[in-house]
């Protein structure tokens, strides 16, 4: 499979599109485009590079995988005309090479190129121009184990209810056949007496062809079980679905790591098992049994129409095609420990259909014919394909040495057997669902205590922010003391201008000690004399035009010429005294104000302050206040507020 880049992959199958349709009409520029490097051992992006150089130049990028399908002359002029000339017979090779596994999943055989290249050239002339090899991927060799895993998958497949998948998986195993070999078979077209099937359509080289096919005796029982009483329509819904059900079942009865493989594209590699790897199981199969050419394309469903209608047309050689296939499900039972083909047959076909009064499962027993139950493995067969020892050696002692895999007797079936089998599957079924239950139930605890960590380390982190701020509350409160002075203790203010920050000074004298920044201050250990001057400073600055968090900038933002200060100053200065009586009252004879006392001027010899205007001072002097009071902030000597002066 040709594996794209993840923002690609995820667009093919966007809003449950079909992964193969998506790439049959995407355009060759970006299925090459998307390609992911790592498809590839080393020089993935510069094949990638390569591949885009030539069909660039070859004129086809933007004709899609489908429109290139549907035109083979297209393709083969394009790959034999001007890039070929320029670019040279590697790089031709190279992009062909390239998009074979981009057609086999657009559904057109991963041969696709090369076949349709030697189709429309003639086979000389396409080895001629294309030095042509198969891209043939080798298994080292499947572990002991693959026919218990493999009975378990099919077991669990039917258990799941999937039947259709389950019968497709036992037909591939058989026959070794591809999905796209199984997807013109109708019901009506298969003689279930003698196992032919006529004008079955499958993909050949680069084109759909109607073909003449073999079936076995034990894939007809497959196939009756799996149809029950249906009589026509495709054998098959949709064969690429089930492989996706047969893949997914696949994962989880082999490991990732379960098959060694080496191709030349990668080199060697691990990988897990999927639907074609029972495939590659057929080819290995059929190389150890010494077979004809034509009678191994017939047992596959690859052979040419006249070469298949030969074995249709004779009982002796449909029983050749039947040897084949019983071999293959001989080995199957033998190697996953079953006494016999058709107790495999049986363990894996049989379906839980109710229960009895005593609330047993109750099983269907699949219909097994006669040469399905005579089918017997022998010892020669198990030493020729190199799996001897991969037998129980109590069932390898019970086997006859060698003969043909269709015996005389019919065997044995044990329903029993069979049960046990089901319910094991199902059990173990049962016990992987619950170990992912409780593997998510680990990953829930998991995450819920990584929450909680996170969550409790914030809030150490917060308790620790808030340690700190308050050392830091408590360095500025104490700075701010030595830079306002001494506690204060009273305030007097003028009978006339009785100004704002006198105003906030008489406010804060009754809520110094109740203020919220004076108990942040007790709580710090700073002394009640400073609590009071902090304060009072606190609360003055609730009146002017800052906030109350840092005193040096009050005295900043505090104009030294306030424009309303400047007018109660020309009206202070404009008059000697004060107006009327304590009524307000004009005399009438003059009509001027009756003045009644001068205004009373301080004494020249006491130190005077400098006031900015009515209940300000100046900035200066504001700072200068405030340094003198530093000396003595802390023994909590008496200063006094004259007009919002501190002195």
């Amino acid at each position: 499979m040709a594996q794209f880049n993840k923002a690609f992959e995820e667009s093919l199958r966007a809003d449950g599109a079909s992964r193969q349709k998506s790439i049959n009409s995407s355009t060759l520029r970006d299925v090459i485009t998307n390609r992911s490097p790592d498809d590839y051992k080393e020089g993935g992006q510069s094949k990638i590079n390569s591949a885009l150089r030539f069909y660039e130049k070859a004129g086809i990028l933007d004709m899609t995988v489908g429109q290139l399908a549907d035109d083979p002359v297209a393709f083969v002029n394009a790959m034999t005309g001007d890039a070929y000339d320029e670019l040279g017979k590697n790089q031709a090779n190279s992009a062909s090479k390239f998009i074979a596994s981009i057609f086999q999943d657009a559904g057109h055989g991963k041969a696709w190129g090369s076949n349709t290249l030697k189709r429309e050239l003639n086979p000389v002339k396409a080895k001629e121009l294309f030095p042509i090899e198969a891209a043939q991927t080798k298994v080292k060799g499947y572990p002991d184990d693959f026919f218990i895993r493999t009975k378990k998958a099919v077991t669990a497949l039917q258990n799941a209810g999937q039947k259709e998948a389950a019968a497709q998986l036992l037909l591939t195993m058989l026959g070794g056949y591809r999905s796209a070999d199984v997807t013109g078979i109708k019901v009506e077209d298969i003689d279930f007496r003698t196992g032919v099937i006529f004008d079955v359509t499958v993909k050949g080289a680069g084109e759909v062809v109607d073909k003449t096919g073999v079936l076995s005796a034990p894939m007809l029982d497959v196939i009756k079980d799996y149809l029950g009483d249906r009589a026509d329509g495709l054998l098959f819904e949709d064969p690429k679905a089930n492989s996706t059900i047969i893949n997914k079942e696949l994962k989880k009865q082999f490991p990732q790591d379960y098959l060694t493989k080496k191709s030349k594209e990668k080199g060697t590699y691990k990988s897990g098992i999927s639907l074609y790897d029972y495939r590659h199981f057929n080819e290995t199969y059929l190389s150890s049994m010494d077979v004809s050419p034509e009678l191994r394309k017939v047992a596959t469903l690859r052979a040419a129409a006249d070469v298949a209608e030969k074995y249709a047309a004779s009982g002796a050689r449909r029983a050749d095609v039947n040897s084949l296939h019983s071999g293959l499900l001989a080995v199957f039972s033998a190697g996953s420990g079953s006494a016999s083909p058709a107790q495999f047959l049986n363990d894996t076909l049989a379906v839980q259909i109710g229960v009895n009064d005593n609330n047993e499962p109750i099983y269907n027993q699949p219909k097994l014919s006669d040469k399905t139950k005579r089918i017997v493995p022998t010892k020669q067969l198990l030493e020729k394909i190199g799996y001897e020892d991969a037998i129980s050696p109590t069932i390898y002692a019970s086997l006859p040495e060698e003969g043909n895999v269709v015996g005389s007797t019919a065997a044995n079936i044990d329903p029993e057997t069979t049960a046990a089998i089901n319910r094991q599957v199902q059990s173990e079924a049962t016990e992987a669902a619950l170990q992912s239950d409780v593997r998510a139930g680990e990953i829930a605890d998991d995450a819920a205590a990584a929450r909680a960590k996170v969550a409790e380390t914030k809030a150490e982190a917060k308790a620790q922010q808030k340690v700190e701020s308050l050392d830091t509350t408590k360095s500025k409160l104490l700075a701010n003391v030595a830079k306002v002075g001494r506690p204060i203790l009273k305030v007097v203010a003028p009978p006339v201008g009785y100004g704002l920050a006198a105003l906030a000074a008489d406010q804060t004298r009754s809520a110094v000690v109740n203020s919220a920044l004076a108990d942040q201050a007790r709580d710090l250990g700073i002394p009640e004399g400073a609590i009071q001057t902090v304060g009072a400073v606190a609360g003055a600055t609730e009146f002017l035009p800052i906030t109350p968090t840092d005193v040096m900038s009050v005295a900043q933002s505090i104009p030294t010429e306030p424009s309303m200060m400047q007018d109660a100053r020309m009206r202070q200065e404009s008059r000697q005294f004060d107006f009327g009586d304590e009524f307000g009252n004009i005399d009438p004879d003059t009509g001027t104000s009756v003045p009644t006392a001068p205004i009373k001027v301080p004494n020249p010899a006491a130190p005077k302050p400098q006031m900015a205007a009515q209940g300000f001072v100046s900035v200066p002097e504001a700072r200068a206040n405030a340094l003198r009071g530093e000396a003595t902030a802390m023994d909590q000597a008496p200063s006094f507020l004259y007009g919002g002066v501190v002195r």
